[in-house]
Parts: C-alpha cells; structure tokens; sequence
C-alpha cells in the first residue's frame, strides 16, 4: 500500500490508531469532527511486532475499532524528509522520478532498496521526499491482519499538519488565509523535534532534532533561523508551536522565542480540524 498523494485533497479515514514516541490511542470521527478515545496504549512502534505485543490489549484495540476499515498515523520521528528545489521540474514522470531518486541518493548514504520513497510537487521549484523503512510498514501490516482490520490510511504527523495549511479544500485555510500563516513550525514529540519552514504555505526547508532541554530548543531553532536567513534570504517572524505529551515548560519556549521577536501565531484555536497528537 502507498501514501496517498496527500497534496491533492485532505481526506483522513474516519477511524485510525495515531503512534507517538510511546504510545498508541485510537482516534474516531463523530460529526465531522475527530474524537480521541480515552484509552491510551503505552507502547513505542519500535515494539510494535505482534509477536511482543499483549494479546489483551490487542483484544481492545479491535474492540474499539471495530470491523470498519482504520488508518495508522505516525510521528514524523520514523520517517526521513527531503525537500528537493528544482530551476525547472520535468513534466514526464518518469524522467522525473529518476532524477529524484538520483537526487535522494546523494544526499540520503542509506540503501534506498530498505525503504518505500514516496515525493510530492509542492510548486514549480520544490519536491518534498518521504521515505520510511519497509521493515516498519510491514510491522504496521502485520498488526492490522492480526486484529483484523482493513488498513486503508499511512499518515504522518508532519505531512498531517502540512496538508491542513496547504490544501485549498481545507475550511482551515479560508479561515487563516496565507497572510496569516506562521514562517515556520515547530512539533515536539518528547526530546523530539521537527521544524518546518514555509513562504505561502509551501514547504521549502525541513530538519528533525533532538534535544535535552528547553535551552538546547530555543539554541536549535536559532540555528534553524540562522540558516535560512544566510542561504535563503528570507526574513522569519512568526512560528506556531504544537507541543506532544512533552514534559517541558512551554512558557519557557515562549518566552525565549518572544526574546528573539518572533509572533507566535497560535493556529490549533482558530479550527477544531487539526487531527488529535498534532494539537489538542
């Protein structure tokens, strides 16, 4: 199964299981909104083989899912991203594909052959590479056909929140408009980070990161800006912040990235379409 081409149109399954750093919870839409079950399964994807897994808990899982077909949405800490600019991208896909993967594979050292790669055309310069290791979509395969329950959906968080700003179906865009869109964004899954920069809603520049502590963030995101300021050109001023069952002061990460006269642009109170593990 591949992941849908998410910048086409936003469309979650109505039902799927979201993994955090160590954690699964089940996710039901009800009225057109989201609801999170209140069951919160303490386990990591890295333990995620039936062979390991609690057959009472898997039990549950089913019984809370039911017989209707259910998607998996991951944390962006499994999957490696890439965004790839182009003076002109070609319009054959297949010459198109070969030169992505020749691309990935200068800057990716890894065998490409362990991985399922899918890229998405953001614009006419950017392509955004997605790869996660086969050995983790077969795990999530097995699980499925353990409980059995269809699988229809393989989602990411970062990829989740992207296609919320940039989808033009989406009801969150007409409210937040592209003007009011922050620079770049921030998710934090525990030590884990993943910042995203973007002009106009496009994405242009992604990095993942750890980090020990709230200092080790605000130095991290400076870096960031630093960067995209010398090799881009483009002036950062405002940022949205979606913090994940993390133990750190988020006033603290606030107040330090106010210091540095950035506006935080707070989105998740603007909608309630933001899929829960993305915002609360």
């Amino acid at each position: 199964m591949e992941m849908k081409n998410i910048f086409n149109k936003y469309n979650m399954p109505e039902q799927y299981i979201f993994a955090g750093q160590d954690y699964l919870y089940i996710i039901k839409k009800k009225n057109k909104e989201f609801i999170k079950n209140n069951r919160i399964y303490r386990i990591s994807l890295n333990n995620l083989a039936v062979s390991s897994l609690d057959e009472d808990m898997l039990y549950d899982i089913k019984a809370v899912l039911g017989s209707q077909p259910a998607g998996m949405v991951l944390n962006s800490s499994y999957f490696v991203f890439n965004i790839l600019k182009f003076d002109k991208i070609p319009s054959n896909k297949k010459k198109l594909g070969e030169i992505v993967n020749w691309r990935i594979a200068r800057v990716f050292p890894e065998d490409q052959s362990l991985y399922i790669h899918q890229y998405y055309i953001l614009n006419s310069e950017y392509i955004l590479s997605v790869l996660i290791r086969k050995e983790i979509k077969q795990t999530i395969d097995e699980l499925f056909s353990h409980i059995g329950i269809k699988q229809t959906y393989l989602g990411n968080s970062s990829i989740e929140l992207i296609n919320l700003l940039y989808d033009s179906s989406n009801p969150l865009r007409k409210i937040i408009g592209s003007q009011n869109t922050a620079d770049f964004f921030i998710e934090i899954w525990g030590n884990f980070a993943t910042i995203i920069f973007q002009n106009k809603l496009i994405p242009f520049y992604i990095r993942k990161f750890n980090f020990l502590d709230e200092r080790e963030l605000i130095t991290e995101i400076e870096k960031n800006i630093s960067y995209i300021n010398s090799n881009y050109g483009i002036s950062t001023n405002s940022y949205s912040l979606f913090a994940n069952n993390s133990n750190f002061d988020y006033e603290i990460i606030s107040d330090n990235l106010q210091d540095l006269n950035l506006v935080e642009i707070e989105i998740e109170k603007k909608s309630s379409t933001f899929i829960y593990g993305v915002s609360i």
